[in-house]
């Protein structure tokens, strides 16, 4: 399977922190970059913050896909994510979270180390759950500016 880390979209700096029109277009080009290295989302889990959860709506309108909130990314429970992964039935999976704990869980999934996860941006992994534990290898890492192959 293929487990999407994404950071929220860039946000405006008032109270309450709604993705800005900057931070859309930039969520925009990420979303085309997704889309032209065949990366699909299926279904999005995201943080209950105002910011997340725009960007996980315009990611699940653009993919067509179901989208859920999910509290374990907000207060980062790698074990519950870790749950999620393993029990996820589909292809790929996304996450849109907030840095730095959504590029230490990507760092929690491999020894080596990974790059950090900016704003409107993913880095993509290949998961193996047919072993006891998650074998995991990050395979790209995208951002607004294009895609880079790790």
């Amino acid at each position: 399977m293929k487990l999407i880390l994404s950071r929220h979209a860039p946000q405006n700096m008032d109270a309450l922190q709604a993705l800005s029109s900057e931070g859309k277009k930039l969520l925009g080009k990420m979303i085309r970059h997704l889309k032209m290295e065949g990366y699909a989302p299926e279904y999005i889990y995201a943080s209950p913050s105002l910011r997340t959860k725009e960007t996980a709506e315009i990611i699940s309108e653009a993919f067509h896909c179901p989208l859920e909130v999910e509290e374990a990314l907000k207060r980062y429970d790698a074990q519950k994510l870790l749950e999620i992964v393993k029990a996820f039935p589909q292809e790929t999976l996304l996450f849109v979270g907030h840095a730095p704990t959504i590029t230490e869980f990507a760092q929690s999934l491999v020894s080596e180390p990974v790059p950090e996860i900016g704003l409107a941006s993913a880095l993509i992994f290949r998961v193996d759950k047919s072993k006891r534990c998650l074998i995991s290898v990050p395979i790209a890492h995208i951002t607004p500016q294009g895609v880079i192959q790790l």
